[in-house]
């Protein structure tokens, strides 16, 4: 039953269907966000065909499960694909609209529809544990700073700095250069060593630290790319391998074939031997 279940869901037709299903639930979500799309398709009770959709993601999970048993989860694309449609069932049925939209999440699985795009995804989840001892320092950084943006300009800009939460949501800005001069220049006009606070910080979070998650990413890239390639490099060396051998096959194939001929041809002359002499005592 279990290989007949692998033969099932590995069909490129059912593969197919289920990438096709996937556009569908996207599709829907654009629908349900458009009364224009709306009214003109004529769609109505968009959450009984996401729930709909959800039971057939559900009923393909299962059938994966038993057909792979634990060797599915060997692929972290695959436990990724599992806890998105776990979620998403459990917010259908103790109804949490809010967790059940994680399925949209599937979305990402038309990257197996390219092979590059695929490789970009399993290059984003293997880099997410690395990512960690970054994330903890961004983190630290924005404590330590938000700590003293709030102590030194409470009271001068209460806007940006009048809570700890305003003075972390401005960071972020500033992370993002969004009017960075806007909420620095006020500050270092009637502060002159200011400009030390925000340069530093800029530095620090906007270029320091976005480079490393930046080069956790390109480095998980290179690592996913030098896989495939040591992969393909394998692959090529089973093929070689096994031409090899076959040439080998054949030629001892050629030698036997020689050997039984030259076998043939003298055993033709030892009959052809006794006619002779026959021929010379008649004569």
């Amino acid at each position: 039953m279990q290989q007949a279940l692998k033969s099932f869901i590995d069909n490129k037709l059912i593969k197919h269907v289920i990438l096709l299903i996937v556009v569908i639930n996207a599709f829907l979500f654009i629908v349900e966000g458009s009364e224009f799309l709306t009214s003109k398709l004529h769609i109505t009770n968009i959450n009984f065909y996401h729930k709909l959709i959800l039971y057939i993601f559900g009923i393909e999970m299962t059938i994966k499960l038993i057909a792979y048993d634990k060797k599915y989860f060997s692929i972290p694309w695959n436990l990724v694909d599992c806890i998105v449609v776990a979620a998403a069932l459990l917010g259908v049925v103790f109804n949490m609209p809010f967790v059940a939209i994680i399925a949209i999440f599937r979305t990402l699985k038309l990257a197996e529809l390219s092979p590059r795009l695929l490789k970009i995804v399993e290059a984003f989840f293997l880099a997410l544990p690395h990512l960690t001892a970054v994330i903890l320092l961004i983190l630290l950084i924005y404590y330590i700073y938000g700590v003293i943006g709030f102590e030194l300009y409470r009271y001068i800009d209460p806007n940006h700095f009048g809570t700890f939460s305003g003075t972390i949501l401005t960071l972020t800005q500033l992370t993002l250069l969004d009017n960075w001069a806007d909420v620095a220049r006020p500050l270092m006009t009637g502060h002159a060593y200011s400009w030390v606070y925000f340069i530093s910080f800029t530095f620090l979070v906007a270029f320091s630290a976005i480079n490393l998650i930046v080069g956790v990413f390109v480095d998980a890239v290179q690592q996913k790319s030098a896989e495939l390639h040591a992969e393909r490099v394998r692959s090529r060396g089973k093929l070689f391998q096994t031409l090899h051998d076959l040439k080998i096959h054949i030629s001892d194939l050629e030698a036997y074939i020689e050997k039984i001929e030259t076998k043939i041809t003298m055993e033709e002359k030892l009959l052809r031997k006794p006619t002779t002499k026959l021929k010379k005592r008649r004569s």
